[in-house]
């Protein structure tokens, strides 16, 4: 397995890497599949539309920094990595996302002046 980029550290080292030439993509394996791990509430195919890289593409390292960035905009998680693993004559592009916690309930305590109703 190819380990990519793992959240906000990773993405100047990204951006810093020098640019590769089209030649570089010749026999580059198609994705064949965009794998999506840890969402509780976030719907799976949300993080694949917001990707720019899909399945039955040929897979381009340099558009990985782009996928990093339309994920976190997405703003539900606390932590993305990007990897990819050869699966047959392609590539398996996985997403590892760790969600932000959500707020179940707030209490207030000691309020006298306002009735439950007002707080609502």
């Amino acid at each position: 397995m190819r380990l990519i980029a793992a959240g906000t550290l990773f993405w100047s080292f990204l951006e810093s890497r020098p640019a590769l030439a089209a030649s570089d993509l010749v026999g580059t394996p198609n994705i064949v599949e965009v794998r999506v791990e840890g969402t509780l509430r976030v719907e799976p195919e949300a993080i694949r539309l917001a990707m720019t890289q899909k399945k039955g593409t040929p897979f381009d390292p340099r558009k990985t920094a782009e996928d990093l960035r339309a994920i976190w905009s997405l703003n539900y998680f606390a932590d993305v990595t990007l990897s990819t693993e050869k699966k047959g004559d392609g590539l398996v592009y996985t997403v590892r996302v760790t969600e932000k916690p959500s707020v179940r309930e707030v209490k207030i305590q000691g309020n006298e002046e306002l009735s439950k109703d007002d707080l609502k």
